[in-house]
């Protein structure tokens, strides 16, 4: 079909408003005592995109430091925060925190000492706050009138939406954390940390313990501050360079983190005791996904006839199967498929363990410095567009091409996905089937270049960026971000690559 051409456009609008003072003190008295203070301020006047109102934070504390003889270090810290997301008596809250540290090489059994270069132990115990994720001002009512409907009271009908909490208060996050610095022959540098977090007064939407059939909608219901969550783990890093010759350079580094975190208390209310898990938030990490399990007793963990559907004798609630559809284990023996035979699947929203590492070396002009990054056990339910075929009336990719077909069956042929439908049945239910590990590794940075002696160094290099990729996906479609971005739609990580020079004047 011929049409003229149209010209289309948009545009979005926000802006971010922020003022800063500070007050530094810093003195040395009699060369042994060290004395620090700061005082500061900050204001934010956020407004996003769209208009509305701005969001509106301030900030403002005041530290003080002590350290005697560069080896007995202390500091207190009181931040003063409030943020117009909470009613006017419980803006502002108060957030104390102390830290203290030994730094041992510097005494006088250890100072000249060869192999210990330096040695730091240090604690800190200290209150944050956060004001995120709870929507706008639900310290008040949202309760609005619209004419031309017949009420009782008159012309105009009533509409209440949320209800208020004018009492909510932040989240307070408690954080205490232990940790060393030591390094080695002036070379080998070790950082280790172990901390755990704990956050009291987490909002809950109030509505666990709360029945659909008192009148009020659950969403509208006040947000509250009962939740408890905690968060733990360690981290190391290690760095080591050494100047082999006048030269050869090289260095070597690695990063590695492990997080757990679950939920304590959350108001939860125990379901029904024939759910396989009455308990669904509480005891489980952040993010928890919930789904059934394939029974793969068969095989293959498909119905592969009409009459093996008879003969499980179960009703599925959640759509009537057809021969090449997925079986769901019965975990309650309740002789049905639906809700309460839902299991934990993966481990919450976030990896439990980072890790990076790095590194190079430098030969006479010549120089190479690589990264690479990565995650490990982390499970992610992957329902994008193109792995699930039903959206839009069907879309189809790589995986479908294997699709359960009574001839693909009866021939012995590889079959690794259910029969297809243009429409949502119970294969398209959350479940391991699609739940894959999105454990990689990367290789994140590569750079490579080359300084030529003349001038005050004329360096020639050339870089790239995200240029291979070890995962374990069962496919290559997309890479292991996908199911965050879209699947097939998304933004695929791009390999860059970059050719440059470098001139000093």
């Amino acid at each position: 079909m011929n049409s003229p051409l149209q010209e289309r456009g948009s545009a979005s609008f926000y802006y971010n408003l922020n003022f800063k003072g500070v007050l530094d003190y810093q003195r040395r008295f009699n060369g042994l005592h060290d004395v620090k203070a700061m005082a500061y301020g900050f204001y934010q006047n956020l407004n996003k995109a769209g208009g509305g109102l701005a969001y509106k934070r301030l900030n403002s504390g005041i530290s003080a430091a002590y350290g005697y003889d560069d080896r007995y270090l202390v500091k207190f810290d009181l931040g003063y925060s409030g943020s117009e997301q909470y009613s006017r008596q419980n803006r502002f809250t108060a957030f104390p925190a102390v830290s203290a540290a030994w730094v041992a090489s510097n005494e006088g059994f250890l100072e000249n000492s060869d192999l210990l270069t330096y040695l730091k132990l240090r604690g800190s115990f200290g209150k944050t706050g956060n004001d995120r994720g709870i929507g706008r001002y639900v310290y008040l009512d949202n309760v609005t009138l619209t004419g031309g409907g017949f009420s009782f009271l008159g012309g105009d009908n009533v509409n209440e939406g949320q209800v208020a909490n004018p009492f909510l208060d932040p989240e307070i996050i408690t954080k205490k954390n232990v940790g060393l610095d030591l390094t080695l022959w002036d070379n080998l540098a070790l950082t280790f940390d172990v901390y755990k977090e704990r956050t009291e007064n987490g909002v809950t939407s109030a509505t666990s313990n709360t029945p659909e059939y008192q009148g009020i909608p659950l969403g509208n219901y006040p947000r509250t501050n009962v939740g408890i969550y905690e968060n733990k783990g360690y981290e190391i890093e290690l760095e080591y360079t050494k100047e082999l010759n006048r030269d050869f350079t090289i260095s070597l580094g690695g990063w590695f983190a492990h997080n757990k975190n679950k939920v304590i208390f959350w108001d939860e209310s125990e379901r029904a005791s024939d759910y396989a898990y009455p308990i669904r938030t509480e005891g489980y990490p952040l993010g928890q996904q919930w789904g059934y399990m394939v029974d793969d007793h068969n095989g293959n963990g498909y119905f592969n006839s009409q009459e093996e559907i008879y003969e499980s004798g179960l009703t599925y609630e959640i759509g009537t199967p057809l021969p090449g559809y997925l079986k769901y284990y019965d975990l309650n023996a309740d002789g049905k498929i639906n809700d309460k035979d839902k299991v934990p699947l993966g481990h919450g929203s976030l990896p439990n363990f980072f890790y990076a590492f790095n590194g190079g070396f430098k030969y006479k002009n010549f120089d190479l410095y690589f990264m690479f990054q990565g995650i490990a056990d982390y499970w992610a339910m992957d329902m994008s567009n193109g792995r699930v075929e039903y959206r839009f009336e069907g879309i189809y990719t790589e995986w479908h091409k294997t699709a359960w077909t009574a001839e693909r069956y009866a021939n012995g042929e590889d079959i690794t996905y259910p029969a297809l439908s243009a429409k949502k049945n119970s294969n398209h239910e959350a479940s391991n089937f699609f739940l894959e590990d999105k454990s990689y590794l990367r290789l994140k940075n590569l750079e490579i270049g080359y300084t030529f002696n003349v001038m005050n160094g004329i360096r020639l290099f050339f870089n790239g960026q995200n240029l291979l990729t070890w995962d374990k996906l069962t496919h290559d479609i997309y890479g292991p971000e996908g199911h965050y971005n879209g699947g097939i739609e998304g933004i695929p990580v791009y390999r860059l690559y970059n050719v440059g020079l470098s001139i000093k004047f």
